[in-house]
């Protein structure tokens, strides 16, 4: 979060490169971290019986809310064409999966199973 370098990846979320090694990784990965300003209102949830509650907090005008993803990605691009390649094919995905599932093109077989 301290980290300085962010930069504009469009439609509110900034960017920044780093390095990252999970364990089981076999080497270190590029990663670019992404975060967007939340507004003052969120929904939180709290676990302390296995539950899980879920309730609205109101931060203070002052304090900074963020909402995170992170990309490990290995393309030798800038953070701003990272972000386009994986937002355009999440789009191109989410089109196969309304064709698949809500117009029911997913090769479900016929009731005789022919």
């Amino acid at each position: 979060m301290g980290r300085d370098g962010w930069v504009d990846a469009g439609q509110g979320w900034w960017g920044v490169e780093a390095e990252l090694r999970l364990h089981g990784w076999s080497r270190t990965r590029r990663v670019v971290v992404l975060r967007r300003r939340l507004p003052g209102t969120v929904a939180l949830t709290r676990a302390d019986d296995g539950q899980g509650d879920l309730f609205w907090t109101d931060a203070q005008p002052s304090t900074k809310v963020w909402e995170f993803a992170i990309l490990a990605t290995s393309p030798d691009l800038e953070v701003l064409s990272i972000v386009r390649f994986y937002r355009d094919r999440a789009d191109a995905e989410n089109a196969f999966d309304e064709l698949k599932n809500q117009w029911g093109w997913g090769g479900a077989a016929s009731p005789r199973g022919t």
